[in-house]
């Protein structure tokens, strides 16, 4: 095993599912191997420029033989009669040699092999994962699985709620690839994506322009991306630019280095990596409640507010804002005396409006472009200090879509206890927003004591929303939940009137009615 080093990633399928994984790494086109450790199940998937090549399991039914043997008469001959081997290479290279087997059956095996593997592994709903960018296939060996028609049926498989978890608010952004999926796509799919340009468009805008309901959209879009027709922006990614751009890095001097070592003629001359600006890191923790608000108080910008350069990185924007705004939040000092308490909530509310502008591209050249002009202006009147602008009815929206999407990410991290005061506030600054009803009746319904109050959110949402087959189902579910099957049913029906195929809810409704 490739000792541990800094360019090694880890992670688990909770907060970042395999399918995703494959999706990043395909789409930064990096190469390594990806190890799934599930308690004793253990795989390897090997990857090279964001393919899959290869993948090894430690379980009995993965092996190459088990695979080749059920379907193969002359391959189960050959098993009765073979000694035992200690790897799928080596008893590939006994079928080739002995002509049990050629070359493009071998091939067909291993990319079985991988496809069973991938399939077993999507899945799974948690496991360890660790993504080694130095760890790499020493054999020739290379198997093609279909992989993006493998994520493609995963992604149409998966329910409208599961699906809404994987999003991190409406601000998300999508735009079409250049070169077409190799996935046969449904009617829903070809229509969303004849919708999309290479401009980045928001899902409320997608919404907009199809017609289509949240949770449908949601899941077009989702089964979209992880079969590689779109690009996904603005998302909670497990590869960041600057690690990513890192590891090309050190692949490229890995690979010039051991061109020279082997040195068999002349090495073709080696394409310069490409120039990275490392941003540096942002030490907020060390900063003071004072220094803090003296310096929103005192910023001409949001990025003065956010202490960041002009030229930072979205990544660096999003990790700046929720650290300070996990240290300064106003319900940290309530017990500060009135004057103190009001300058930290001016100070929380210029930080959400800062984060706001700067964390979708569309809005931060619209801001960038108005800070631009706003100096020049400035040049000739030194004297009028640049202003801020914060009105009440927009901060407090504002305000409570950045409580929301903090309340939500806990929520998918399976920290229920903690993801309660945020969806609560969310729901009190804009108790108009069904999302926020929606997702707060779902925390309450993992808490001790809280399943009743839960109810009365979930039903505010679909009363605010009542064509909304996820809030829906996210009530029925909860009904089922609570062995209510009558109430469960009667949704499911509520649900199945607007929206007839709805699979989830057919499967669920069959379920109930098979009790």
């Amino acid at each position: 095993m490739t000792p541990q080093n800094d360019l090694d990633l880890k992670g688990n399928f909770h907060t970042h599912p395999f399918a995703e994984l494959l999706t990043e790494i395909s789409a930064a086109k990096l190469a390594g191997s990806l190890r799934i450790e599930r308690g004793d199940q253990k795989m390897i998937v090997y990857l090279d420029d964001g393919a899959v090549i290869y993948a090894v399991s430690n379980a009995r039914k993965f092996r190459l033989s088990e695979i080749l043997g059920a379907e193969n008469a002359a391959v189960k001959e050959f098993l009765t009669k073979a000694p035992a081997f200690p790897n799928d290479l080596e008893f590939a290279n006994a079928l080739k040699e002995r002509s049990v087997l050629n070359d493009e059956q071998v091939k067909a095996g291993f990319t079985k092999q991988a496809e069973a593997i991938i399939g077993e592994a999507l899945g799974w709903p948690d496991a360890e994962w660790t993504f080694s960018p130095l760890s790499r296939l020493k054999s020739g060996m290379r198997s093609e699985p279909k992989i993006e028609q493998l994520l493609a049926a995963h992604a149409r498989n998966l329910s409208h709620n599961a699906i809404s978890f994987r999003f991190m608010s409406m601000h998300e952004m999508f735009e079409i690839k250049l070169t077409a999926p190799d996935v046969v796509l449904e009617p829903d799919e070809a229509f969303i994506l004849s919708r999309l340009t290479e401009t980045p468009t928001t899902i409320a805008d997608i919404i907009k322009m199809t017609g289509l309901v949240e949770s449908e959209a949601m899941k077009v879009l989702y089964t979209l991306w992880l079969a590689g027709a779109v690009v996904r922006r603005e998302w909670n990614a497990a590869f960041s630019d600057f690690r990513v751009a890192k590891i090309r890095t050190a692949n490229l001097k890995l690979t010039k280095s051991a061109t020279e070592v082997a040195k068999p003629k002349a090495p073709e001359p080696v394409a310069p990596a490409p120039v990275v600006k490392e941003v540096p890191e942002v030490v907020v923790e060390d900063i003071s409640l004072a220094d803090y608000l003296e310096r929103v108080e005192k910023a001409e910008t949001h990025y003065d507010i956010l202490g960041l350069p002009f030229d930072v990185k979205l990544p660096e924007v999003r990790q700046t804002y929720f650290t300070l705004a996990k240290l300064f939040h106003p319900d940290k000092f309530h017990r500060d005396v009135p004057a103190t308490l009001r300058r930290i909530e001016n100070a929380f509310s210029k930080l959400a409006q800062a984060h706001d502008a700067l964390r979708d591209p569309g809005k931060r050249t619209a801001y960038d472009n108005k800070v631009r002009r706003e100096m020049t202006d400035r040049k000739n009147k030194p004297d009028e200090p640049l202003k801020v602008e914060v009105q009440g009815n927009q901060l407090h929206a504002e305000r409570a879509g950045q409580e929301f999407e903090h309340g939500r990410n806990l929520l998918v991290d399976g920290e229920y206890d903690e993801a309660l005061p945020f969806l609560a506030r969310a729901v009190h600054l804009a108790p108009t927003m069904a999302s926020y009803h929606a997702f707060y009746g779902k925390a309450l319904s993992f808490v001790e004591n809280g399943r009743h109050k839960a109810e009365g959110e979930m039903q505010a949402a679909v009363k605010l929303e009542p064509n909304n087959t996820t809030y829906r189902f996210m009530l029925a579910e909860f009904f089922f939940d609570l062995k209510s099957m009558k109430r469960a049913e009667g949704e499911l029906n509520r649900l199945l009137a607007i929206a007839p195929d709805h699979k989830e809810a057919r499967a669920l409704l069959d379920s109930l009615r098979l009790k």
